[in-house]
């Protein structure tokens, strides 16, 4: 007697390899690539390697000018509440 509903298949494997990333060696060759004499007058790349120093540079980083525009609408968000709650609370209180 063959019990098809007991049966569990084992789970598929799969090989998976990691590969080594050596970032100083991706580095070098890049700037091998940059400075090699065969290479053409081409621009892109030089912007693309820009973009993403800049970017790598400003992650995180917050300008003080939208720290002080943020400070200054929050405050002034804050009296306006609390000027019309003073009004409205007078008001009411007969003051």
């Amino acid at each position: 007697m063959n019990l098809k509903f007991l049966h569990r298949p084992k789970p598929r494997k799969f090989s998976y390899k990691p590969l080594y990333y050596d970032e100083h060696k991706e580095e070098l060759e890049k700037l091998k690539r940059r400075y090699s004499d065969d290479e053409k007058n081409d621009y892109s790349h030089r912007i693309h390697e820009g973009f993403r120093r800049k970017r790598a540079n400003s992650f995180g980083v917050v300008s003080p000018t939208k720290i002080t525009l943020t400070i200054f609408v929050i405050v002034m968000a804050l009296y306006i509440i609390f000027h019309i709650v003073d009004k409205v609370v007078f008001k009411l209180l007969g003051f």
